[in-house]
């Protein structure tokens, strides 16, 4: 629920208010005044649920020009009968869609902020993938700048508005530029000469890689259809995801430019652009559930064609972007490759009543090599009998997990390296 203050023509104001209890409106107070020229007007501050917003300042319309102040928060109205005071503070209803607009525009501070928000986000965002240091990804992501743009560009794109899309494309894709920016011209002047293990770890792509795009750009949306009181996840928070999408492949981008590491540019650059075109359709679609749309509330200027043209352009996108992932390369696949490589290793093994497993992990290799992609296996293992000579029982099970893999994982070279320990003194 809103608390408004509406001001309208003078000599209209009892009749505003009758048309606003129309729409379920209560009329907290109502008082006569001049506005800045001078003029006479009414003033009434009326206490309305989100969803009536739109059609109740359509409706005021008829009286001639009028002026509405929609405060960010929420309000608690209510008439207590004794004891009941909880069932009429309950406010479920989402935001009407010109607060879910001005919500969006919100977010949007001046160019000289922005930029500086992502240029410190680039820095914090470079010391944490060179040194490995995984908590500066946490603060680089509540650093960066993407979820404002994020949101406008949906916002756009649902409500038709030509003039917002661009603005928010153009900030969406100067704030990943000026992140990745920053990442390369550090990489240079610092002198880096190697990708860290976790550059190449942020950088390496799973086969559902496309869900995080999704869920951010529900997330996004979600809280700003939300009424303030039934929102159960912060404003920073929801930020965070949108910008866990975009701030760790941003920077890792710019590090494998300036390093000339091209085998890693096209993994960086498919998550990017991944990230843009998921969260985008994702929110937008959202926001059209709610009603955000060309002609209706205050959207009578938005280009009706719009959403479909930019909802069929960012499908299309994001199905060209997992054929190429799963039909034309390993590289975009390497997590998920990994993985089941990992699977596959820790069956043979369990199938070996000889030993029991103690650990297996899988890597790939952070210089750049000519050839298939290559990913290393360490089985690390315990006997619990005798296996004769352990050096022939750890090439033997080498061989057998090596085997394995390339029957379930095609076109990668495994390199497997067992280690085989005795069990300690008293374990059979």
């Amino acid at each position: 629920m809103r608390q408004v203050l509406l001001q309208v023509r003078g000599g209209t104001g009892e009749e505003a208010a009758a048309r606003a209890s129309e729409f379920g409106a209560a009329t907290l107070s109502w008082w006569s005044g001049r506005g800045g020229d001078g003029a006479e007007v009414d003033l009434l501050s009326v206490a309305i649920e989100n969803v009536e917003l739109d059609p109740l300042l359509r409706a005021l319309e008829d009286f001639g020009p009028i002026e509405a102040s929609v405060p960010a928060t929420g309000a608690f109205a209510f008439e207590p009968p004794k004891g009941e005071p909880s069932k009429q503070l309950v406010d479920v209803t989402p935001r009407s869609p010109i607060e879910i607009f001005l919500a969006g525009q919100q977010s949007v501070g001046s160019w000289t902020g922005f930029v500086t928000y992502a240029a410190v986000a680039g820095v914090v965002v470079w010391i944490g993938l060179v040194t490995g240091t995984a908590y500066l990804l946490t603060a680089a992501m509540l650093l960066a700048p993407f979820a404002g743009p994020a949101m406008n560009t949906a916002i756009a794109v649902s409500s038709g508005d030509v003039a917002l899309l661009r603005r928010g494309v153009l900030r969406y894709l100067a704030g990943v530029a000026i992140t990745a920016a920053v990442c390369t011209l550090l990489t240079l002047v610092l002198g880096q000469h190697r990708i860290s293990d976790l550059t190449a770890e942020v950088l390496t792509v799973s086969n559902v890689a496309v869900l995080l795009p999704i869920a951010a750009g529900i997330a996004g949306a979600n809280h700003l259809v939300q009424s303030e009181h039934s929102s159960l996840v912060s404003g920073a928070a929801v930020g965070m995801l949108v910008a866990a999408s975009l701030a760790p492949p941003a920077g890792g981008l710019g590090i494998a430019v300036a390093l000339g590491r091209w085998d890693l540019v096209g993994p960086a650059t498919f998550q990017v652009a991944l990230q843009l075109a998921g969260i985008t359709l994702t929110a937008a679609a959202v926001f059209r559930l709610y009603g955000l749309t060309p002609g209706r509330g205050r959207f009578e200027h938005g280009r009706r064609g719009l959403l479909p043209v930019a909802l069929t352009g960012l499908s299309l996108v994001i199905g060209a972007l997992l054929a190429v992932q799963f039909l034309t390369t390993t590289a975009l696949q390497t997590t998920s490759l990994a993985q089941t490589a990992t699977e596959v290793a820790t069956d043979v093994v369990e199938d070996d009543d000889r030993v029991v497993l103690l650990e297996v992990s899988s890597s790939t290799p952070t210089e750049v090599r000519p050839g298939p992609l290559r990913l290393l296996l360490s089985v690390h293992v315990e006997r619990v009998t005798e296996v004769g000579d352990p050096a022939a029982f750890e090439r033997d099970l080498e061989e057998r997990i090596t085997g394995a893999v390339a029957g379930e994982v095609q076109g990668i070279a495994v390199a497997v390296d067992v280690t085989s320990y005795p069990a300690p003194p008293g374990v059979s």
